[in-house]
């Protein structure tokens, strides 16, 4: 709940342009390199807006799926020793 309040906390919309871009496109290599760049945290400059909060919100993903890894694996554990107890038990 509290990143979804931080998230709308610092939404702003944007207006879109009325003439097109004219801003030069990056190669794929080159989009490749600045999303590696900025996935990483090596763009020399720190991150700040909508970006700085894509930053925060996969950082929080990352917490969150790390946690639920490490439970699925305890899950699995406590199954196969159960398993293995109740093979032994059979015995």
């Amino acid at each position: 709940e509290a990143t979804q309040q931080e998230s709308s906390a610092f939404y702003t919309p944007v207006e879109p342009a009325d003439a097109p871009s004219t801003a030069a496109v990056a190669s794929g290599a080159d989009a490749c390199t600045a999303a590696e760049a900025v996935a990483t945290g090596d763009g020399g400059r720190a991150p700040r807006g909508r970006m700085a909060l894509l930053e925060r919100s996969l950082a929080d993903e990352n917490d969150v799926r790390a946690s639920l890894l490490r439970e699925e694996h305890a899950v699995r554990l406590q199954l196969m020793r159960e398993d293995h107890q109740s093979l032994l038990d059979e015995r």
